[in-house]
Formats: C-alpha cells, sequence, structure tokens
C-alpha cells in the first residue's frame, strides 16, 4: 500500500529501508529535532482521453485502485475514484483499465491524473499513534520524542494523533520529533524506527465491518543515526580583508548572519540602532545621498517583508550635496501633462492632485535631471514665491512673483506657464541589436523624436521605432539600419511635471524602494542611506576561484580573457563570483539582476545546476553587490565529424599522405586544446557506431525494442550530432590495444604545428593510419572527438548592453567514454573501464 512517512511537505522524499531518515551527531553527543509526513500521495494518469458518459476508463496503473469485486453486497458494491471536479464510481478493474465507470462529468484528458478514493482506519476505532521502536533505544540510549506539535512528549512515549483516518485525498499528519544521541565513538545506529498503529483501508464508499483476518497495515517510518568526528572534508571559501565588516560601525547594525534555512529564510538578528548625523563619523567617502539633518528625520525602527529589511523612519529633510529635500511621511508623487496642449487659454497650466498636501509641509513642483553618477537632481523647479533678487543683491524684473499657484481645498495647482521641448543627449551606439538609455529628464510625458547625429555635414539618421518606460524613465531604442558604433543618440521630449507632497497625519514613512536585505552577501553590519537616485551598475566584474592558468597561445584568445582552471570532471566545481560596480568610486550595487551568457559551440555543463544553453539562468547581487555561481561540468565533450569528405570549409575526412589519414575539423581548435609540450596529445578519436540496437542502429524498429540511428544538425558543421555506441580507435581494432593518437596537427592554411608559421589554431588532425570505416568490427556512421574543452562565460545587466568581462574556464584532460552496454556503470557519465564486467570477455 502507499501509506508511508516522507521527509517533506511535498511528499517527494519518501522514507524507506534504504533511504532512511537521517540523523548526523558528534562524538560529543547532541540532540537534533526535524520533522515527517505521514501520507499516501499514490495516482495513475489517464492514457486516454475519457468523455462523459464514457464507461471505461484508461490508466497507466490500477495496482492501487480498490477491487470493487472484494466489497460485500451489505456495502455500495462499487469503488470511487477522483479526477478533478469528476467524482467517478467503478465496479471492475483490470491492469489498465476501470470498467463499469459512471460520474464522469466532464472531460478527462490524457495525462490528468486520477486518484482512488479510500480512507485509512484505526482498527481499534481509536486516535492514531505513533511509537518509537528497536533494540538501539535501550542497548545505546538513544530517546526519540514524539508529538503531534513542536511540543514533543516524553521520550519513548507514543505521540497521539486526534484523527482515527486518514483520508488519501485530503490529510497529510505532521509528526514532529526530536532524536538525542549520547556521547560516545563513532558509530552508526540502524535498529530504530518509528511505528504506527494497525490500520485498515477501505474505499469512502465501502461500510463492511472490519473482518480479524483481513490484512493489517503499520506503516514504519526507517531511522538512521551517525555519530562521527566532525573533522570532515568540506570545501572552503577565504574572502579578501575588504569583504570584513567590523561590529561596532556606525549606522544600523545587523546580527550574525547565516545561510538559507529551511524553517526561517535569511534569518538576521536586528539590534537597536546607533543613530549618529556626523557624517564625518561615518565617513565622507560614504556620504552619497545624506543623512538625517533635522530631529524629526530619525529612524523609528527595522521592519521585515519576507526575506528584506525595511526602515521606518520620521518625515523631515536631508541633503544630496548642497540641494536639501523634504522626505514626507504619507508621500504622493504624480505626473502632470504641462505641455502646450495642456494650457489653459492664457497660457496657464491647471494640476488637480489626488490628495490635499499637508499644512506646512514643503512641496516640490518641477522635473528632476539624471547626472552621470545616476543622482536625481533637481531640473525645473517652480518656486512658490520667486527670487526677486540676483546674487550681488540687485533687484531682477524678469520673473513673476509666483511660479505656480496652490489650492488646497480644491487640490489644484497653477502653473504660470508651459514647459518647452528640450534636446537631450541620451548615450552613444553600443552595435547590439537593442540599445538601452535612461532618460535624463524625469518625468516625461513622451518621446517625440529619437535621432542619431552623424556629422555636422551629414544628415541626422531618425529613428521609427523604440519603447519608452515612463514609470521607470528607460527607452529601448532597436539598431537603426544605417548607423555605426559609438555614434552620439539625441532625443527631443515633452517633459511631464512632478509633484511630490505630503498628505495625510501619519508621521512616518517605509522606505519601500530600498531593500536592506544583507542576508544574500554574507554582511554583518551597515548602513541605511537616503538615496535620491536612480541605483544601477555601470561595471560589472567576473571572477572564479580556480587558480590561474597560462593563457591560449593564440592571440585572438587572450585579449580580454583571464583563463581559470583546472575545472576536474569528479567532485568538483568552480565557484564564480559577480559584483556589480556604480558610478560612485567604490561603490557596489545591490539587487542588479544579471544573466549568464555562454559560448553555444563550446559550453557544456550547468551553472547553478540549470543549462544556460537551455534555460536563461539569472543571478541577484546581494547586499555587497556581490553574487555567487556554482559551475559544474559535465563528462563526455566532444565533437561529431560526418564520415564524407570535408568540403566547403565544413568538417570530415580528408587525405594528406595515404587515403582518409586526416579528420577536418569544423572550427578552430587552440593547440592547447590538443596538444602540449608535457603531456603530447591529448585528442582522442571515436569511431560512432551505427548498428547497436541499444544505442543507435540503421533501420532500427521501435516496435522491437530497438533504438534508430539519428543524426541531427549539418553534417560537417558545429551542430552536427548524432547517436550510437562510441568505441575508441586503438591500433588493431581491439578493444584493449593502444589508442590511436595524431602525429601532425596543422592550421587553416596547412602550416603543421611544428612549423614557426603556424597560427596558434588546429583545422586538421592527421594520423598514421587510415580512419576505420568498421570493417569486420560494424558500420561505422561517424566520428566524434574530444579534446581538453573550454568554456567562455560572461555576465549580461537585463535590460541594459552592459556585460562583464569573459572568463574561460579550463577542464580537466577528457576521461575516456565507454559506450558498451555490458558494463555496469558507477556514474551516469562515463563509468570506469574494466570493472563490474557483467557476462562479457574478450
Amino acid at each position: 500500500m502507499s501509506l508511508n512517512f516522507y521527509a517533506d511537505q511535498n511528499l517527494t522524499l519518501k522514507i524507506t529501508q534504504s533511504s532512511p531518515k537521517r540523523f548526523l551527531f558528534p562524538n560529543k553527543g547532541n540532540t537534533k529535532t526535524s520533522q515527517l509526513f505521514l501520507a499516501d500521495p499514490y495516482f495513475s494518469t489517464c492514457s486516454v482521453q475519457a468523455n462523459p458518459a464514457d464507461t471505461i476508463l484508461n490508466l497507466t496503473d490500477t495496482s492501487e485502485f480498490m477491487d470493487a469485486t472484494a466489497i460485500a453486497a451489505t456495502s455500495s458494491g462499487y469503488a470511487t475514484a477522483v479526477a478533478g471536479s469528476n467524482v467517478i464510481q467503478y465496479t471492475g478493474k483490470t491492469q489498465s483499465t476501470l470498467t463499469g465507470v459512471s460520474g464522469i462529468a466532464s472531460t478527462i484528458n490524457v495525462t490528468d491524473k486520477v486518484y482512488p478514493w479510500y480512507v485509512y482506519y484505526t482498527i481499534e476505532g481509536g486516535n492514531l499513534t505513533i511509537v518509537p521502536v528497536g533494540p538501539d533505544l535501550s542497548n545505546y540510549q538513544i530517546k526519540v520524542a514524539l508529538g503531534s506539535t513542536p511540543s514533543l512528549g516524553f521520550p519513548g512515549l507514543p505521540a497521539i494523533f486526534n484523527v482515527y483516518q486518514i483520508n488519501n485525498q485530503y490529510d497529510i499528519v505532521e509528526v514532529y520529533l526530536s532524536v538525542q544521541v549520547p556521547a560516545g565513538a563513532d558509530q552508526e545506529f540502524i535498529h530504530f524506527e518509528l511505528l504506527t498503529n494497525n490500520l485498515y483501508r477501505r474505499d469512502i464508499n465501502d461500510s463492511t465491518p472490519y473482518d480479524p483476518s483481513e490484512f493489517a497495515l503499520a506503516p514504519t517510518c526507517e531511522l538512521y543515526a551517525y555519530r562521527h568526528d566532525f573533522a570532515l572534508q568540506l570545501p572552503i571559501r577565504l574572502l579578501p580583508a575588504s569583504r570584513r565588516v567590523f561590529p561596532n560601525s556606525p549606522g544600523f547594525i545587523v546580527g550574525q548572519y547565516r545561510w538559507r534555512g529551511s524553517d526561517n529564510r535569511n534569518a538576521a538578528a536586528i539590534v537597536p540602532a546607533n543613530w549618529n548625523i556626523d557624517p564625518n563619523t561615518i565617513g565622507l567617502e560614504k556620504f552619497i545621498a545624506g543623512i538625517g539633518f533635522d530631529t524629526d528625520l530619525q529612524p523609528d525602527h527595522l521592519q521585515q517583508d519576507n526575506d528584506s529589511i525595511r526602515m521606518v523612519m520620521h518625515r523631515g529633510e536631508y541633503f544630496t550635496g548642497a540641494n536639501r529635500y523634504y522626505l514626507p511621511a504619507n508621500w504622493n508623487l504624480e505626473f502632470f501633462p504641462s505641455g502646450l496642449g495642456s494650457a489653459n487659454m492664457d497660457g496657464t497650466v491647471t494640476i488637480h492632485l489626488a490628495n490635499s498636501p499637508r499644512e506646512e509641509a514643503p512641496v516640490f513642483v518641477g522635473t528632476y535631471v539624471l547626472d552621470n553618477q545616476g543622482f536625481y537632481e533637481q531640473g525645473i523647479h517652480y518656486d512658490y514665491v520667486a527670487s526677486i533678487h540676483n546674487p550681488d543683491g540687485s533687484m531682477r524684473t524678469d520673473l513673476p512673483d509666483r511660479y505656480y499657484t496652490m489650492n488646497k481645498a480644491t487640490k489644484t495647482i497653477t502653473l504660470n506657464k508651459v514647459m518647452g521641448h528640450p534636446v537631450m543627449f541620451l548615450g552613444a551606439v553600443s552595435g547590439e541589436s537593442v540599445d538601452y538609455f535612461d532618460v535624463p529628464i524625469y518625468p516625461i510625458a513622451s518621446m517625440d523624436t529619437v535621432y542619431i547625429d552623424q556629422g555636422a555635414t551629414v544628415p541626422k539618421l531618425y529613428a521609427t521605432v523604440w519603447t519608452l518606460d515612463v514609470e521607470k524613465g528607460t527607452l529601448q531604442l532597436p539598431n537603426v539600419p544605417g548607423s555605426l558604433d559609438n555614434e552620439p543618440v539625441f532625443a527631443v521630449a515633452s517633459p511631464m511635471v512632478a509633484v511630490l507632497y505630503d498628505s495625510g497625519p501619519d508621521d512616518t514613512r517605509e522606505i519601500e524602494t530600498v531593500d536592506f536585505n544583507p542576508a544574500f552577501s554574507g554582511l554583518a553590519s551597515g548602513y541605511f542611506y537616503l538615496q535620491h537616485r536612480k541605483q544601477t551598475p555601470s561595471s560589472l566584474v567576473l571572477s572564479c576561484d580556480k587558480p590561474q592558468i597560462p593563457i591560449p597561445a593564440t592571440q585572438a584568445s587572450i585579449i580580454g580573457l583571464v583563463a581559470y582552471g583546472p575545472v576536474y570532471f569528479t567532485n568538483d566545481y568552480a565557484l564564480l563570483s559577480v559584483t556589480a560596480y556604480g558610478p560612485v568610486p567604490g561603490e557596489t550595487i545591490p539587487n542588479a539582476r544579471l544573466d549568464v551568457v555562454v559560448d553555444p559551440s563550446t559550453f557544456s555543463g550547468t551553472i547553478n545546476y540549470q543549462d544556460p544553453l537551455s534555460d536563461t539562468v539569472s543571478v541577484v547581487t546581494g547586499g555587497d553587490g556581490t553574487a555567487n555561481m556554482v559551475f559544474i561540468p559535465k563528462g563526455g565533450f566532444g565533437i561529431y565529424l560526418p564520415t564524407i569528405p570535408a568540403a566547403g570549409g565544413l568538417g570530415g575526412v580528408a587525405t594528406t599522405s595515404i587515403t582518409n589519414d586526416t579528420l577536418v575539423l569544423p572550427a578552430d581548435v587552440p593547440l592547447s586544446s590538443i596538444w602540449n609540450i608535457q603531456e603530447g596529445w591529448l585528442v582522442t578519436t571515436y569511431s560512432v557506431l551505427d548498428n547497436n540496437p541499444l544505442l543507435g542502429m540503421v533501420g532500427g524498429n521501435p516496435a522491437l525494442g530497438e533504438v534508430p540511428w539519428v543524426t541531427s544538425g549539418t553534417p560537417g558543421d558545429t551542430d552536427y550530432k548524432t547517436n550510437g555506441e562510441r568505441m575508441v580507435w586503438r591500433i588493431g581494432g581491439t578493444s584493449f590495444g593502444p589508442i590511436v593518437r595524431p602525429i601532425d596537427a596543422q592550421d587553416v592554411n596547412g602550416h603543421s604545428y611544428t612549423s614557426s608559421l603556424f597560427n596558434g589554431n588546429v583545422r586538421k588532425l592527421i594520423y598514421s593510419d587510415s580512419l576505420p570505416d568498421g570493417g569486420s568490427l560494424a558500420n561505422v556512421g561517424a566520428y566524434f572527438l574530444t579534446y581538453i574543452q573550454r568554456v567562455l562565460i560572461k555576465m549580461h545587466l537585463e535590460n541594459s548592453n552592459l556585460y562583464s568581462n569573459s572568463i574561460l574556464l579550463q577542464m580537466d584532460v577528457p576521461q575516456l567514454i565507454n559506450d558498451n552496454p555490458w558494463l555496469i556503470l558507477n556514474d551516469q557519465i562515463q563509468g570506469i573501464l574494466n570493472q563490474f564486467r557483467l557476462g562479457f570477455s574478450v
């Protein structure tokens, strides 16, 4: 039966004798707590679409469905199943069907889940009980405490659950437990478990009384404890001294950081704030957006919002350089058109606010300007009362008395004039398919014209398509035909007027736009700043924890690259680290979303356990502007080559000295991936056989269990692939002779790697004998070549043209591939030669 204990609430980690619930203890002993789940997740799937009024339901499996014929006549006489909203009754079943079906009200599609509906009852008719049993409990003083809540009972006593039946459709019984192991030497404890009281299973509509001769079920949960010296081999990563955070820094101190846990994600203890308004104490180099000045702008408390920490502070004033800004509590930021189309008959513009501004609180009316460091400063600023004095003290006569008037009762503002249409410099053409720009004036109502200035004597090149995000103040410009890299891009816009004001009686405001969450990056303390700016990265730096290695010898491969390695195929990985830096010196940018970019022609493996060739692998920088990734290599890297002659720049077979003694590669490969002076030839050549019914056979019949021979891509190109058994090319054509290695490597111009004219890249490999054609052994459908793999990785800031530096990772020397089906493989990729042979000899 399918009623079992599971280690997770999603019921995917089933606890069995071969995979027990495990606990690890130090030699000094300890107590570990955990949680288990008792449930029956069994279901089958529909294999043929079932329609309303059908009397047969086809399933992939019916082993756990109740046998309706066994239900006594005193009961319902049918059994029950559920598929979505359909409650189905059936009177019989076969190995793959339910018969005598009724109750299908809506269509059941192929792969829809179908559940048998039954209930587990306690035989005694009382509560469900679970008790720890086993000789290890008494022999080694292991104590197991159980409970239906986190408040556990006395060790050794049963846990009593206030249920007498478990409905497989709805019920999951949560079991809380703790295991205590005393101090002692290294030892495994495998003879203890949890045991439920006896249960029997009935269809939901079966009222047949329990028969004592009927089979009783008592699910068990196998437990395992390992008491072991904690001096285990663990990977250790050392961070530079610059990453150290001192606990006595002024500002808001955050408690000890820990890794993500299942109970309380990104837990961080918050201690009382140490608020210091002296910027010299914090450091003038950090005074980029100001610290509270007046006593009303001060922290109230920190508030946790899911995985983020946010500040609640009193309204008041703060500074960005010489500019003074007001921080409202109940803030309102509204945008209004203020161009010619919005003007009244007298040339003024009337604005209707959503709320009434707070009495005696400042109001900002105008636009912002984005500077080269991402700060928003006042651009156009409408003053309530105009300044009528020049800097030298003389009177001005060219200004109105007021730039705007405000009526709080009617919630209206009247501007004395409309705005113009400024010309803005957006940036330069990057050469990418889409350019991303921050609009330097914020906000704007529309982008009227976008053009590229190609010089004083050349007409402007106007764009016809672009995407403007008014809320974010960004513009996406697809490549304009005829434009050249680094040419300046300008725009003419219709600005809007921004009104920032305070409303309502509250005196505190939650700063929602700041994600003060150091838990992703390992920080233990930090500051809280008000930043009147748009914080975006201006550069990305990617690095790796592997040692740097000599760069490959070709000039094209060394420009801008740093190489790391090797990365081994067994029990190894590479830790990649990317840091987003801002335009302010020394500034790092948190919450930057970055995507992994790889070279599809050479990449294989996973990054953060995802394949970037099929999925978008994204990371988000933490509080210190850094994000980490794990690269794990995949064995079996290589290229497939067809058996046809090479032509037209494609790979294949060629003749140098004797017939078909040469393999032509589809693309250049650096010599250092093929050969080096210390190890010699690093390339291994395989024949790909097309007559193996398990791995690929020409004319294979799937009905007979045979796998057909399949190819993909263009023969001779880098995307060419086949299936089939790969057999190492050995001298004499045996499975145990020396491996055949090349005798020469040539570049695309035919220069040998030993020649001073060799360009560093291999295009041809020459052997001392003709390439194998199968002969009496088998049919050769293709060739497969392995050599040292190198992958290129860089990072891309989403919705931008910003990329990091590229790094090159070099793998270990490739292991031999053995596709022999008679080997028992010890892993999913390679296996080990000459071990674990089963019924096969040479």
